[in-house]
């Protein structure tokens, strides 16, 4: 008698941590609310492992598009240029969500560096690997939709195009590893193939601009037959940002208040001049 109680309580614990064990890979809002264990995107590295096995009753994943989104150009992303990427679950009835997301190329190598947004608590960066993103218990709730931002900075120059590959769990909000739904999206960026930049400062040009990429602040650096000579900063779709007037044989350009990325500075001299500038 007491043999087969034993055995019972075994099978039982058995059957708990299992249970446990197998939920905890995935996007489960009770005991792993705070989001995915990293390699369930349904993503190369991962070789297309998603949260299926866990959670859903299909045998496969659903596939959607437009759930990610960012702020990169339709001319690519700009190497080492920070974007804000953005993740979105839509679902009537539903008021608990999760996701996960991770940059890579085809081959399933990581590109990219993501990162929070500070003072955002609803993603977090996965324990084992920074190299997907998850949301966090803070971060599941929502009312027919979900969305959450992060950011990422682009890999070096010559990387080439990029794929964010997400995994997204519709719940059913019981708290249990079954009965949800999986989704996978995936959003593919190109790399701006206009991005070299020519080291001007050396060259016997009437106009040079440096530092280039900048951070907070460029130089104009001109001869001085050009001093009153008019400049114009755009973005690449013709916005005016700043016009001003070369001043001395070096004028400074604060665009530190910019976003990453790059822009077009015009020189209203006798060869209309143009500079692509890069704003880190």
């Amino acid at each position: 008698m007491k043999k087969s109680i034993f055995t019972s309580l075994v099978l039982i614990a058995t059957f708990i941590i299992m249970a446990f064990t197998r939920g905890s890979e995935c996007i489960v809002l009770s005991k792993n609310s705070s989001g995915a264990r990293f390699g369930h995107s349904g993503d190369p590295a991962s070789k297309g492992k998603d949260c299926t096995a866990c959670h859903s009753d299909e045998p496969t994943a659903q596939k959607v598009a437009d759930w990610i989104s960012s702020d990169i150009p339709p001319t690519g992303y700009v190497p080492k240029t920070t974007y804000m990427i953005t993740a979105k679950a839509t679902a009537a009835g539903v008021s608990r969500f999760g996701f996960q997301v991770t940059p890579q190329n085809s081959s399933g190598t990581f590109l990219g560096t993501l990162s929070v947004i500070k003072d955002n608590t609803d993603t977090k960066l996965t324990a084992s690997s920074p190299n997907y993103i998850s949301n966090t218990s803070l971060g599941s709730s929502g009312t027919d939709e979900k969305t959450w931002t992060f950011n990422w900075t682009a890999p070096a120059q010559g990387s080439g195009p990029v794929t964010f590959y997400g995994a997204f769990n519709i719940t059913n909000s019981d708290g249990g590893t079954t009965g949800d739904k999986i989704m996978l999206s995936t959003l593919t960026v190109e790399e701006n193939p206009n991005t070299s930049i020519e080291d001007i400062s050396t060259n016997n040009q009437p106009v040079s601009v440096h530092p280039n990429p900048a951070i907070d602040f460029f130089t104009i650096q001109s001869k001085s037959d050009l001093i009153g000579t008019k400049y114009s900063l755009t973005d690449q779709a013709g916005k005016l940002i700043t016009t001003g007037k070369i001043d001395d044989e070096k004028t400074s350009v604060n665009i530190s208040h910019l976003e990453s990325g790059i822009y077009i500075l015009k020189i209203d001299n006798q060869y209309n001049q143009s500079f692509k500038v890069i704003k880190k």
